[in-house]
């Protein structure tokens, strides 16, 4: 990993983190052997799957101006993973042994697999301000996530993308030394 920091000012700064690991398949993935507890979908592990190495990269940006209350932070994070753990499914055509079980037509038979291509982006910023009319800050947030995971289904990759959008708000104060409140969404 290596993280990266630099303040333009007292109160603006950056900050930047690349982080790189390797997860190793579960023993569960790797085990040669079929699982028939439920004759429709059956599992079997793979012995020769390799271990996914994932990259990462995030940047953070924050800004506070004491003097008017108000701050900023705003956060960009991208992944992305080579060798990841997928399944790969097959729907079973016609009766079939697999190691010497036989498998029925109509089943599907799982099957982890490495396949490349899966990332993830993602965005979050958040905006704080003071509300004097009413003695309370108010924070707003938004955030977008892009996913893309793929998987194999009867030999053809599939790769399932996903957009995600939140936002909500925080509103906090402290009106007297006997009165707090606050609302979120």
């Amino acid at each position: 990993s290596a993280t990266y920091n630099y303040r333009f000012s007292k109160t603006f700064n950056i900050n930047a983190n690349f982080r790189s690991n390797v997860k190793s398949p579960e023993v569960s993935q790797l085990q040669n052997v079929l699982d028939v507890s439920n004759p429709l979908f059956v599992k079997i592990g793979n012995p020769e799957l390799k271990p996914a190495k994932e990259n990462n990269l995030t940047i953070r940006l924050m800004n506070r101006s004491p003097e008017k209350e108000h701050h900023f932070f705003v956060m960009l994070s991208a992944s992305k993973t080579e060798n990841y753990v997928s399944n790969a499914t097959y729907i079973i055509h016609s009766d079939t042994l697999v190691q010497q079980v036989l498998v029925k037509r109509g089943s599907q038979l799982t099957v982890p697999t490495n396949v490349d291509g899966y990332y993830t982006v993602r965005s979050f910023g958040v905006y704080g301000f003071p509300l004097k009319c009413i003695k309370s800050n108010l924070n707003l947030n938004l955030g977008y996530t892009l996913k893309n995971t793929p998987t194999i289904i009867n030999y053809e990759r599939n790769n399932s993308l996903n957009n995600t959008f939140s936002g909500g708000f925080y509103l906090a104060s402290n009106i007297s030394a006997n009165l707090d409140f606050s609302l979120s969404y």
